[in-house]
Formats: C-alpha cells, structure tokens, sequence
C-alpha cells in the first residue's frame, strides 16, 4: 500500500504508472534465470467518497476492490475508476 499525497487522481495515476514501468523494466533475471515481475494497482481518491466515508479503511476497501479489478483485467496494470 502506498499512501500518496497527490492533488489529482490524474497526479495519483501517474505516479502509479510510473512504479508499474519500473518494476516491469527492472531485470529480475539477475535474482532467477527467466524471472519476470510485475505490477498491479488500484487508486482510491478521498474526494471519490462521501464526508462520513472517508476513513482509512474506507479508502484501502477502495483501493483493493479496484486492485483486484486490476487483476482479473489481466495485471499488469493500473486501476482508477470502476
């Protein structure tokens, strides 16, 4: 979990693309032969929530459904609407 104190969604995005790039251009065949890693997110905005909703467990509840969208869209990527 990252914690990003990012203006826009558009900002949290974009840094989250950029860690996503990284890890997957990092060489993981220096630790095993044929390794590959790579990266999955999902970003949660307080504006996105209503007053009473924004609570850290609000927030990561969020962020891990749009993680899992991620996952099941095929990895490797970034998840920031529903």
């Amino acid at each position: 979990a990252l914690l990003l104190a990012a203006d826009t969604s558009t900002q949290a995005l974009a840094v989250t693309e950029k860690i996503r790039q990284l890890v997957a251009a990092e060489r993981w065949g220096q630790i095993a032969p044929d390794m590959q890693v790579t990266a999955s997110g999902g970003i949660a905005c307080s504006e996105e929530l209503p007053l009473s909703a924004r609570t850290p467990e609000h927030m990561m509840a969020l962020a891990d459904r749009r993680l899992y969208a991620a996952k099941r869209a095929g990895r490797d990527r970034v998840v920031h609407i529903d």
